[in-house]
């Protein structure tokens, strides 16, 4: 629904979409980024983990509004911060946006007494990491970084082939990129380069 302010009162608009009257019980659950990765891999995560799909936000409101029906979110908001203050009571906060944005969204989020799973990378400045790190130290526990490699089954099979080894082990992989545009935003400057975002 649409909320209009009262006559002779403009007011600004406002960032929220509603997209459900009832809040459902539960974990609630702020997902800031609505990308690929969301739809393919959070959102199927959060359905098997019986999480409570709370706000997604996403820079275009449009994406924010079609993944907030489709994941069966309350509301909807083109404002990340916005998304972490209509959480009712502690929660989950996944940050999945621009690179440049996971530092300060993870360290609101835990300031405002949220846990955080923040993906990778969860710095790309060194500033980053002198804020990202202070916030940790004063909360411990609160923020999960998403180095996903390490569950993928080809490593969960190479650790267990080595607790076989007794002595030196060498282990030889290829690592492939894919090809992007010259323009991708992957190299703009302030996403921290493909090395930070994936290493």
């Amino acid at each position: 629904p649409i909320v209009r302010p009262p006559r002779g009162q403009p007011g600004p608009a406002d960032t929220v979409l509603r997209l459900k009257t009832s809040t459902p019980g539960g974990l609630p659950v702020a997902v800031l980024g609505a990308g690929d990765f969301t739809g393919d891999e959070i959102i199927p995560a959060l359905r098997r983990a019986r999480l409570t799909p709370y706000a997604v936000a996403n820079r275009e409101p449009q994406i924010a509004a079609m993944v907030g029906r489709e994941g069966g979110f309350v509301l909807a908001t083109t404002d990340a911060e916005r998304a972490i203050e209509e959480l009712p009571g502690q929660g989950l906060v996944i940050v999945a946006t621009a690179h440049d944005s996971h530092t300060r969204l993870a360290c609101a989020a835990v300031k405002a007494g949220h846990r955080v799973f923040v993906e990778k990378p969860p710095v790309v400045t060194e500033t980053d990491v002198e804020q990202l790190t202070t916030v940790m130290r004063a909360h411990p526990g609160a923020v999960e970084i998403g180095f996903n490699r390490r569950y993928h089954p080809l490593v969960r099979r190479a650790r267990a082939r080595l607790r076989q080894e007794s002595g030196p082990t060498s282990i030889s992989c290829v690592v492939k990129e894919l090809n992007f545009q010259h323009d991708h935003w992957y190299f703009w400057p302030n996403q921290g380069t493909r090395v930070t975002g994936n290493l």
